[in-house]
């Protein structure tokens, strides 16, 4: 095995540094050597050894600060995930209220009021699966809803919604050019928590 090392190396010899502090073995570092090297590096070997340890020095800094930082990170996250509970908990109380009263008020209305009142509830819906989520974002959850969608009737409810709506107080109108012959389209409905 040394000798397949060696001819890695392209060198006639290996020398071996092994990296430690305080009595804990980090690693060992492997130079290819040649002999003509061989004693100008012995000459030097209070100086390897005294390089070996910084090394290994700065190696466990540097895994103690990348431990530290993820501990850190964790008590972020956990801290995060606790107040995202306490939140959607908080916010779903509400739209829960606010769904019942839809119900109730859809089944005393007919017609296109009862459709407007749908689409309500659907968005509040929406909103509530996305408050359940939310205490999950920390772990890079992705909220991906793929479906078809029919375009035409999305901008007929849009404009029945702002109709309704902004526009009626504008007294703004809206005169529909759709195309029937559009077929259904697949959309994937992407939230970014950024």
């Amino acid at each position: 095995m040394d000798g397949q090392i060696c001819r890695l190396l392209g060198a006639e010899g290996l020398m071996l540094i092994p990296l430690y502090e305080d009595m804990q073995n980090v690693g060992v570092i492997a130079a290819g050597i040649n002999k003509s090297q061989a004693q100008s590096i012995a000459i030097k070997a209070e100086f390897i050894t005294l390089f070996s340890r910084e090394a290994a020095r700065a190696l466990l800094n540097i895994k103690s600060a990348e431990r530290s930082t993820q501990w850190q990170l964790e008590d972020v996250r956990e801290n995060y995930r606790s107040h995202a509970k306490k939140l959607a908990h908080e916010a779903s109380n509400p739209l829960s209220i606010i769904q019942n009263y839809l119900y109730l008020l859809s089944e005393r209305v007919s017609g296109e009021n009862a459709h407007e009142i749908s689409i309500i509830q659907d968005e509040i819906d929406r909103v509530g699966k996305l408050l359940l989520r939310l205490p999950n974002i920390a772990e890079n959850t992705q909220y991906n809803d793929s479906g078809m969608v029919d375009v035409n009737s999305l901008i007929i409810d849009l404009g029945k919604l702002f109709q309704t709506g902004m526009f009626a107080l504008r007294t703004i109108n809206i005169d529909f050019k759709l195309d029937n012959t559009i077929p259904q389209i697949s959309v994937s409905q992407k939230v970014d928590w950024r």
